[in-house]
């Protein structure tokens, strides 16, 4: 098998692929939020990672692909504000979050599958994964990486000091005039937050919007 080398975005140069075990690719490749129909901008991700599958496993790999479902918890407004996705989608419908949910999964499968896109290996709703989350938000707590507002919890990005490693940044460069932080702060009620810090458990209005509120 000839060498597959691909480009790492967190290095910013071309590497040969190793496996974390020998002879097995696992991928995870993130899905559609399912409030509303995909259209074909939307499903152009899911083209790319059908072609690095295939590719792979061309090269004699086995490939593992998992794709999530986020069809609770993803907030209309990107800083870290606004409505749950799914509950406006049914506030305006009248509908029950769940069927809309469980509609718009069903076609995006459909779309993929007419675009000749292999369905993943495994596909997981966060739904299906709400006991998971709270634990895994409870082991952040744990390690004093998060801190609480009255709006929420959210996680303490500066406690990981890779954190603009992975996501590509020059804080200073990007706090700039120009960069794309270059307000380093966004407003959340009373309080100034980090724009780089990302919400945990959001709670507004009395109602809780985050993961906790399946087990409630």
């Amino acid at each position: 098998m000839a060498d597959v080398v691909l480009y790492n975005t967190r290095t910013l140069s071309k590497e040969v692929l190793v496996p974390l075990e020998p002879g097995h690719v696992r991928i995870y490749s993130c899905g559609p939020t399912v409030y509303s129909p995909q259209h074909i901008g939307n499903l152009r991700p899911y083209l790319f990672a059908d072609l690095l599958r295939r590719s792979l496993q061309l090269e004699g790999l086995r490939v593992t692909q998992v794709v999530n479902v986020t069809d609770v918890g993803h907030l209309t407004d990107d800083e870290e504000s606004g409505e749950d996705k799914m509950e406006k989608a049914a506030s305006e419908t009248g509908r029950r979050a769940e069927d809309i949910a469980c509609e718009y999964t069903e076609q995006w499968l459909d779309d993929r599958r007419r675009l000749n896109v292999d369905d993943p290996d495994v596909l997981c709703r966060a739904t299906d994964h709400i006991a998971e989350q709270i634990a895994m938000v409870a082991k952040l707590e744990a390690k004093g990486i998060t801190y609480r507002i009255d709006d929420g919890l959210y996680f303490d990005t500066s406690k990981f000091p890779r954190y603009a490693e992975f996501a590509g940044l020059d804080l200073e460069i990007d706090a700039s005039e120009d960069g794309i932080l270059s307000s380093l702060t966004v407003r959340v009620g009373e309080v100034d937050v980090p724009k780089p810090d990302c919400v945990l458990d959001a709670q507004q209005a009395g109602r809780l919007f985050g993961i906790r509120n399946f087990l409630i």
